[in-house]
């Protein structure tokens, strides 16, 4: 089979319709790939137009006639037929494939002589251009009828034609049926950046003398002259009209200066004052034509009659903002596409066409200028508009890709093409980014994977919900695999848009020329996987549960399973299984980043790594994106570059669709639905989630209520996640944080016209007092909630992402003041985190803190004071040796004695604990000599009577240096005095040393929890030995990996529970333990406590209904694990 198109030049030359024959011949040659030859034969091409179209596999003919004909000769039959076999082209089965008029007869023709199909394209009907286009009918008359007459001449032909106003036309014509074509959607290198703060307006065409009446240039130009001069004339315009706004007008013949000057003239006339107008020739180079669309932020396509509109549809295809007449066949197919919404996404005009001798009338003028001071005065609503009507259209049962246009014309005349493509109607054609899993994902998400695995064998069915990025695509490819399926068995199905099951089955028919019921007889195979994807509004799970039910019912060995971005689902079946895919926790974010990674060896350092996981939300298409940057940058340089995180948007995310659902709550007129977004707004200031209650009264009085967040939950705006508690009877309900996934964040950060620095410093407000300014936080919100032992890492993860939004955004304002207030407030803030033991977070901050001030020599004192937290956290952290190195760059030159002899106490007790003790005493004697009376000075002669080898005279030297350390009040010290006495076994005072240092606990509760710990081997029956205290201090070791502590209390915790029944906390402690001892490699702790909990499992006492479901289900993962591995 080989398809002759026929076309007066090659590209976009002499208008549309070559535009449209170089798309059409290119996806033509696509679909159907080596079952035949595309061909298209020019009256003219250069050498680099055949190489071209070669490239595509496509045969271009040149027959060496004038370039500037406008159709074709039939006495230019010999040289067709010449051409043609010389190439060996002329076979059998040939379809020769005329445009209208232009080359319509020779198509016929061709047929005559050569046998084959023949079809006809309408493009235009010249009895509604012509009578516009000319002054007098006679010449457009005698087009028309020549249309008529070549229409009506070969019954047997195909017909077709571009939109539904020429469907229409052709079949008045011809009293025949007609096929509608729609043209593909053009592919964009880039979407479209343009900022909002200028209006670049576009209007292009041909633009000759006898279309310029038809096209309606004038008017564009007119409208906005008119447009500029009511802009300046009314002072309440927005600032964007008093931004030099400018008019490019393509389409002037070339070297036609004379037109250029007249369309300024015109403008500049209308608008009384100069205008920014340019005319530049009709654009022949695609790539140029389409970089002018991305350089613009609104179209114009006023025409008095327009049978499509390419213009206008490929600046729907560029994003746009398009002002378009409604007397043309791209109006037409946008309603009827849109189910009759079209003028909420295009601003459409009745024009009425110039009277008598003049080409444009006083009333266009006023709607044309109406129109652009409406879009330009809300340009960031038009343009989210824009981005919307192609996602719609794409989304649309017209298809509105080449592929489809492609697809239409073969089925029509290759009828035995359908049965083909119902064969070969692979999920490679429906969703061609669908591949098999990296190993990545074929190693996380165990636990989701089995319960998934195991909702398809029992109901067969299984719910997949996640925000976008979650790596869905990956996760349901590892579920085939489980299940032993290919892609072969798989079907791909997309719900976008369907309002209930005739919508669908509609949709479906009109995208893949076929009823789904056939399509589901015609691939009943055994053990057919069903995919189901696009299932995001209310409406389309209603859709998807009734069809799914259906094709359950039909095919007993089918498997369902359905993707959804709706985060608070509802079914109606109980029995059906909803899993939800949440970013990666630490074990699984390193298996991915080593499995996923072209070099995994740089991913040893575990700061690198959390801060990495940080950096990317552990989202896997926002790994995926960082680690493409890694190839060609370091982990540090990635993570610092905070000034533009645009390259970090994953590319397989739609972000229209979350854009689209913002604006509609952003522009609602219902007052829960504005107060709704002032929420999401706030919740911008703590990426990692936030308490309702503690910003109910962000703005004031009006608070943010429940029904504020459920608005936004059931919209997928936010998500929830609890806080996790060991003891089953808590009120959970409390603690649960609401936050904004990343991909919607990302999306808000676009919008210029919010001011996230007021919001910000307004949260820290919240968070930590109106005195932050001052470094003056002890008695704020947040000081009182860290203090708490139990208090989530979030608390802290958002003030620390509050404090650097806040210095990078003053630095790039060289707003000083601001900074310094900064600077001082994270010195305060670094001193809260060490006095609450949070040493891991307390390094992560400091570390940040230490890279962004270091530039800068006025803040060396600050710097200095970080320095020496982060060594203090680093070595109650185990970590001397970097503690030391911290030490000794800290600038003593910046400090009081009393400040040098904490940094030398930090250097002292890191060097012997790593037994260095020659090196820490000469050091310990040396703050001594400085400052005999101070606390550091106390704590040196304490690590010196530590070395002293008889135990009496150390006993009796500790008791002296605790006498001076209660009458200084130095308690920390006290405590850790009191504590090594205990260690010496001064059984004496036994209760009165542990007692003293426990009633410490707010100010001291490090040392509280060493103290309570030494009650555990006696088993005590100490009053402050309760589970509350013991949970509190596991909770806050688990945070902060103190694993020495942290193993002590676990097996407190793990004899209570296990003496008193409690098989659920028991199942709860386990989870939380065996993260810990996975990222310590302690894997030998937990195989102990695996086994114990094996054997009451399998003495019957664990069942799963009585349990938490995750915690229960990773147990069983855990215990599988080990089983294999022995």
């Amino acid at each position: 089979m080989n398809i002759v198109l026929f076309s007066t030049a090659w590209g976009p030359k002499h208008g549309g319709i070559n535009s449209f024959n170089y798309d059409f011949s290119i996806s033509l040659s696509n679909y159907i790939g080596g079952n035949g030859k595309v061909i298209c034969i020019v009256p003219y091409s250069s050498a680099e137009d055949e190489l071209e179209a070669q490239s595509h596999n496509i045969c271009l003919i040149s027959l060496r006639m004038d370039k500037a004909t406008d159709s074709f000769h039939l006495d230019w039959m010999s040289n067709i037929k010449s051409a043609l076999t010389e190439r060996r082209l002329l076979i059998d089965n040939m379809i020769w494939c005329g445009h209208d008029v232009f080359s319509g007869d020779i198509a016929i023709e061709s047929r005559r002589l050569f046998g084959g199909l023949v079809a006809l394209i309408h493009h235009m009907r010249y009895e509604y251009y012509e009578s516009h286009k000319l002054r007098c009918d006679t010449p457009g008359d005698a087009k028309s009828q020549a249309q008529k007459d070549l229409f009506k001449r070969c019954p047997d032909a195909f017909l077709f034609a571009i939109g539904p106003l020429l469907k229409k036309s052709c079949e008045e014509i011809t009293g025949r049926k007609c096929i509608e074509l729609v043209p593909g959607l053009a592919q964009f290198r880039e979407s479209n950046q343009l900022s909002n703060d200028r209006l670049k307006i576009i209007t292009f065409g041909r633009m000759d003398p006898g279309a310029g009446k038809i096209k309606q240039g004038q008017l564009a130009v007119a409208g906005f002259g008119r447009a500029m001069r009511r802009a300046n004339e009314n002072p309440g315009v927005p600032e964007i009209w008093r931004q030099n706004p400018q008019l490019t007008l393509v389409g002037i013949a070339e070297g036609d200066l004379q037109s250029g000057a007249l369309a300024k003239y015109d403008a500049d006339l209308q608008a009384n004052r100069s205008t920014n107008v340019i005319a530049v020739p009709f654009e022949t180079d695609r790539s140029r034509l389409f970089d002018r669309l991305n350089e613009a932020n609104l179209a114009v396509m006023p025409s008095l009659h327009e049978g499509f509109g390419l213009t206008g549809w490929e600046s729907i295809a560029a994003e746009v903002p398009l002002i378009l007449t409604e007397n043309s066949g791209l109006y037409q197919l946008i309603d009827q596409g849109l189910k009759g919404q079209g003028n909420e996404y295009v601003k459409s005009l009745d024009i009425k066409g110039g009277l008598e001798n003049e080409d444009i009338h006083e009333d266009d003028i006023i709607q044309i200028s109406d129109a652009f001071l409406e879009i330009g005065s809300n340009l960031p609503v038009w343009r989210e508009k824009a981005r919307n009507l192609k996602r719609l259209l794409l989304q649309s049962n017209m298809g509105c890709t080449w592929e489809r246009t492609a697809q239409i014309f073969m089925d029509a005349v290759r009828p035995e093409s359908r049965g083909r493509r119902l064969d070969h109607m692979a999920p490679n054609v429906w969703a061609p980014n669908f591949r098999r899993p990296q190993p990545a994902h074929r190693h996380i998400r165990e636990i989701e994977q089995r319960t998934a695995e195991t909702a398809l064998k029992a109901q067969r069915i299984v719910w997949v919900t996640c925000s976008p990025g979650m790596g869905e695509d990956g996760f349901c490819s590892v579920l085939m695999e489980r299940m032993s399926l290919t892609l072969r068995d798989t079907h791909i199905v997309d719900f976008s848009g369907c309002i209930d099951k005739n919508d669908f089955l509609h949709k479906f028919r009109s995208k893949h020329d076929c009823e789904f019921s056939e399509y589901v007889k015609y691939n009943s195979n055994e053990g057919s996987f069903w995919l189901f994807k696009g299932v995001d509004t209310k409406s389309t799970v209603s859709v998807v549960e009734e069809i799914s039910e259906i094709l359950i019912e039909y095919n007993l060995s089918s498997h369902i399973c359905v993707l959804s971005n709706i985060l608070n689902i509802y079914l109606s079946r109980d029995d059906v299984k909803v899993i939800k895919l949440n970013p990666l926790d630490e074990i699984d974010f390193k298996l991915y980043l080593r499995n996923n990674s072209q070099n995994p060896d740089r991913f040893i350092n575990p700061d690198k790594i959390e801060a990495l996981r940080r950096f990317t939300d552990g989202i896997p298409a926002y790994i995926d994106a960082a680690l493409k940057e890694l190839e060609y940058t370091s982990i540090t340089n990635l993570i610092n570059n905070n000034e533009d995180n645009e390259y970090l948007k994953p590319k397989g995310i739609c972000f229209d669709d979350i854009r689209s659902t913002i604006v509609s709550i952003k522009n609602s007129s219902d007052s829960d639905e504005k107060r709704a977004y002032q929420l999401l707004l706030a919740l911008m200031a703590f990426p990692f989630g936030a308490q309702l209650d503690d910003i109910k009264r962000f703005y004031g009085p009006h608070g943010l209520h429940g029904r504020h967040a459920d608005i936004l939950r059931t919209k997928s705006l936010i998500d929830v996640k609890p806080a996790l508690f060991l003891d089953s009877n808590k009120d959970e309900t409390f603690v649960y944080y609401i936050h904004i996934p990343r991909p919607i964040r990302d999306v808000i950060k676009e919008d210029e016209n919010i001011d996230f620095n007021a919001i910000d410093e307004k949260a820290l407000n919240i968070c930590l007092g109106k005195d932050w300014r001052h470094g003056k936080i002890r008695n704020s919100s947040f000081a009182r909630k860290i203090s708490a032992p139990a208090t989530d890492d979030i608390e802290l993860e958002n003030c620390s992402e509050l404090i650097f939004r806040l210095f990078l955004s003053s630095k790039l304002r060289d707003d000083s003041q601001t900074l310094s207030e900064v600077v001082r407030l994270s010195v305060s803030f670094a001193g809260l985190l060490l006095d609450s033991c949070r040493f891991k977070n307390g390094i992560i901050f400091c570390q940040h803190a230490i890279k962004e001030f270091t530039p800068r020599e006025e803040f060396r004192v600050e710097l200095a004071s970080l320095r020496i937290k982060l060594a203090e956290f680093l070595r109650m952290k185990g970590r001397d040796q970097e503690a030391i190195e911290e030490c000794n760059l800290v600038d003593l030159s910046t400090l009081s004695n009393l400040r040098k002899q904490s940094v030398m106490m930090t250097r002292v007790l890191c060097q012997h604990d790593l037994g260095n003790i020659d090196r820490s005493l000469i050091e310990a004697r040396e703050i001594i000599r400085i400052e005999r009376n101070s606390a550091n000075a106390l704590h040196a002669q304490f690590i010196i009577a530590k070395n002293i080898e008889e135990k009496s005279r150390r006993v009796e030297a500790f008791k002296k240096i605790l006498k001076k350390s209660r009458k200084g009040n130095h308690y920390i010290l006290s405590n850790n005095i009191l504590i090594e006495m205990y260690d010496e076994e001064d059984k004496g005072l036994k209760n009165e040393i542990l007692q003293e240092v426990m009633l410490q606990k707010n100010g001291d509760y490090y040392n509280f929890m060493r103290a309570l710990s030494r009650y555990f081997p006696e088993n005590d029956g100490n009053d402050l030995v309760t589970k509350s205290n013991l949970m509190e201090a596991y909770h806050l070791l688990s945070s902060q990996r103190l694993m020495g502590l942290f193993d002590r209390y676990h097996k407190k915790l793990w004899d209570i529970f296990e003496a008193g029944d409690e098989y659920d906390n028991l199942i709860r402690l386990f989870r939380h333990s065996s993260l810990i001892w996975r990222l310590a490699d302690k894997f030998e702790i937990e195989n102990k406590y695996l086994r114990i909990l094996g054997n009451i499992y399998r003495s019957g006492s664990l069942i799963q209904e009585d349990f938490d479901k995750d915690s229960f289900s990773y147990f069983l993962l855990r215990h599988e694990a080990i089983l294999l591995l022995k």
